[in-house]
């Protein structure tokens, strides 16, 4: 298997996916700043748990041999290590990705929002119930 077709392989098995990232960076920027920064970083965040996942298989797959069972929990050990090498990857790159636009929301949309007078927010302390 070539370098492209594994890397269309591992790309056509993410662009489903959808990295759940804790939106802390952009909590309540709404859909414009975090739909991107999901969108790219999801890609990064599939790769990571993938090998992250196939690096700890042998934990998963190793049996205890007095009980001739597997532990607690056969793929515990493949998940964990698969979320935490997806999130170590991914949410580096769900940063970067949305700062841009996270800057654009605020030049355009959050700034000259505030600079109109009584325009207030529904949620700002200012703001009149209708």
């Amino acid at each position: 298997m070539t370098r492209a077709t594994l890397l269309a392989v591992l790309l056509a098995a993410a662009v489903p996916c959808r990295a759940a990232f804790d939106p802390f960076p952009y909590r309540g920027e709404g859909p414009f700043v975090i739909g991107p920064a999901r969108t790219l970083a999801a890609p990064v965040y599939s790769t990571g748990f993938m090998l992250g996942a196939l690096a700890c298989l042998p934990i998963s797959l190793a049996q205890n041999p007095r009980a001739g069972t597997q532990g607690s929990n056969g793929r515990e050990a493949s998940v964990s290590c698969g979320r935490w090498l997806g999130n170590g990857l991914g949410w580096p790159v769900y940063a970067a990705a949305g700062l841009p636009f996270f800057l654009l929301k605020k030049a355009f949309w959050d700034g000259p929002r505030a600079l109109m007078p009584g325009k207030a927010r529904a949620g700002s302390p200012t703001a009149r119930p209708s």
